[in-house]
């Protein structure tokens, strides 16, 4: 439940101050009403208080880290799903029902995140610190075309130089394998939701049958 204090601001039960973005002025919202985008909400998340699997009801299908001072984490949707790094993934793009928060006490830090749904925002150039990764590649692959250990490193912008930094399975519609390295190391099955963090690699080998009308979309930071 969220209450509104004397300032007018309006915190929810986890003292988090919510933003809401409505019916507003300025072209980017008149855009997005254009557009039938839904609105828009910032949550403000102060990090002086360990959690661990908190629950936050916010949904969407849109995660933009705007700032972040500490460090912390998200499962989406579920408990038992995947711990994402909130420091690494500048931006979750899947739709989720809610978010559980992980994070140790920080004093006076904080992450600001933008929840959106079916809406589109651009990640700063230079990283938010203390991020690692300093860009990402957000990328649909069409089943309907065999691949047998096809080299999709290029297409995910990582090599030698400028390896991956983990990734996230934000949806798949099929059945499709990775090999992480090289291409002969071990198959890994993609799931929606499934993240892999805190690891290097210069190259992807993707693996699916020929599926018609489903896709597999990637997102790896670097």
């Amino acid at each position: 439940m969220a209450m509104e204090n004397g300032n007018g601001e309006r915190r929810n039960d986890f003292g988090i101050l919510i933003d809401e973005c409505g019916d507003a002025i300025g072209d980017e919202i008149r855009e997005q009403e254009q557009s039938r985008l839904s609105n828009y909400r910032i949550v403000t998340i102060p990090l002086d208080v360990a959690r661990a699997d908190v629950e936050i009801s916010v949904a969407g299908s849109l995660i933009y880290v705007q700032e972040i001072t500490g460090s912390a984490s998200v499962r989406l949707s579920e408990s038992k799903n995947s711990l994402l790094s909130l420091n690494r993934y500048g931006q979750i793009q899947t739709a989720f029902t809610r978010l559980f928060l992980t994070n140790t006490a920080q004093a006076d830090r904080k992450v600001i995140l933008l929840i959106a749904d079916d809406a589109s925002f651009s990640a700063a150039t230079d990283p938010l610190a203390p991020r690692v990764a300093s860009a990402y590649k957000y990328q649909s692959f069409d089943l309907n075309t065999v691949r047998a250990n096809v080299d999709i490193s290029a297409i995910m912008g990582i090599d030698n130089n400028n390896p991956g930094l983990g990734f996230t399975v934000v949806s798949l519609d099929g059945v499709a394998t990775l090999r992480l390295g090289t291409d002969a190391d071990d198959l890994i099955d993609l799931e929606t939701g499934l993240a892999l963090n805190d690891f290097s690699f210069p190259a992807l080998f993707l693996t699916n049958a020929q599926q018609p009308g489903l896709t597999l979309k990637l997102f790896v930071p670097r």
